[in-house]
């Protein structure tokens, strides 16, 4: 007879598991899956704040939404399972966090006030109709100024759990603290994780390149220059021009980079020397003591500098040798501070940032008066770049 009754107690457990099965079973089946379902965070940083959460779904069943339920859980993504906060530093900021870019609900979904740092419940006053399949898309915070504070440990993945509801009062009624979901229409779970930040490092060096040669590229190097005929004799009724000389000047300083001059007149080994043009600029006058030089500049952003810069073009235009000045003007300034003989000399060109390879002209011009003493005349030249980085 025990043996009977045992029997039928085990066929009444068994029964009644299966009716709990067929009850749960049925309680699922009214609800639809969303599909397509994903949260896009804006950075995956471990702790980051200010984080957007774009949330993209389908919607499982033909009804209307007038609340939406996102849960974060550090458990799983199963409805009406335990669900704890995903590390205390996670937060949605619900209070401040808003709703940006909405794509198949009005602009009449907000935060609700009932929120936690762990869920965001979204109402409306005025439920959307919505048709099976479409698509809901939204953003939670602008990734600036609100959003999600991640939560602080790096790999941590994280799950949510989004349900939807036909009316605001449905998604209100969400139990933030049991975190049971109620009478929901469609329901879809998300995993996320937190992730390392690859950090990527490149060196870039400063560059500054002043290249002064004569012949056809600054591979030529620097040859000495003469003034005069072929003889290199300078005469009274002629004014001779030397227009060989050429610097390439280019940087990658921030601020740009400077061209500094320095040197002396003409001068002979007993010290007579020819008069320097000076501080203004002037055009050939032969018959008269003149030295000087202009600067022409082809490319790039580096331009010439008063008092060398007296018209670009004509200084370009000078040619080497006898009355080849054109419409030109030179100067030579030893009286402003600084000046070419200052020590470090003057600036006679400048960028106001980086600059590709300009090429400077360097047009030099002498003039001799009757009374130029005789002798063998030179000077040496020194060009500085500087780069301001």
């Amino acid at each position: 007879m025990l043996k009977k009754l045992s029997h039928v107690f085990l066929i009444a457990l068994l029964l009644l598991g299966t009716a709990s099965s067929l009850l749960i079973y049925k309680a699922y089946a009214t609800a639809g899956i969303l599909d397509h379902r994903q949260i896009k965070m804006s950075s995956s940083a471990s702790g980051a704040t200010n984080v957007m959460y774009s949330v993209s779904f389908k919607v499982g069943s033909t009804s209307n939404v007038g609340g939406i339920v996102i849960d974060f859980c550090a458990e799983d993504p199963i409805p009406n399972d335990t669900c704890s906060t995903p590390q205390s530093s996670f937060n949605t900021n619900h209070a401040t966090t808003t709703i940006n870019n909405p794509i198949g609900i009005d602009g009449t979904f907000a935060v609700d006030v009932s929120s936690t740092v762990q869920t965001m419940i979204i109402t409306s006053g005025t439920p959307v109709s919505l048709t099976a399949g479409d698509t809901v898309s939204f953003d939670l915070g602008d990734g600036s100024t609100n959003g999600f504070t991640n939560p602080a440990t790096t790999n941590t993945t994280f799950y949510a759990r989004i349900f939807t509801y036909t009316t605001n009062a449905g998604a209100t009624s969400y139990n933030t603290t049991t975190h049971q979901a109620g009478t929901y229409k469609d329901f879809g779970g998300i995993a996320l994780t937190t992730t390392a930040q690859l950090s990527l490092t490149a060196k870039i060096e400063e560059q500054l390149t002043l290249c002064l040669y004569t012949g056809a590229n600054c591979a030529g190097g620097v040859t000495a220059q003469y003034l005069g005929d072929a003889n290199h004799i300078l005469s009274v009724s002629s004014v001779y021009a030397n227009a060989n000389a050429k610097l390439d000047a280019s940087t990658n300083a921030a601020n740009g980079m400077i061209i500094y001059a320095s040197g002396t007149t003409l001068t002979s080994p007993q010290s007579f020397t020819i008069a320097p043009i000076g501080a203004s600029s002037a055009a050939s006058s032969p018959g008269s003591e003149q030295f000087g030089f202009c600067v022409g500049t082809t490319g790039g952003s580096v331009n010439s500098l008063a008092p060398y810069n007296f018209s670009n073009a004509n200084c370009n235009a000078v040619t080497t040798g006898a009355n080849t000045t054109g419409s030109a003007q030179f100067a030579f300034d030893t009286s402003s501070s600084p000046n070419m003989t200052t020590l470090g000399g003057m600036p006679i060109a400048s960028s106001n940032g980086p600059s590709l390879n300009t090429v400077l002209q360097l047009a030099y011009m002498a003039n001799i008066a009757p009374t130029t003493k005789s002798g063998v005349y030179s000077t040496t030249q020194t060009f500085i770049g500087v780069g301001k980085f």
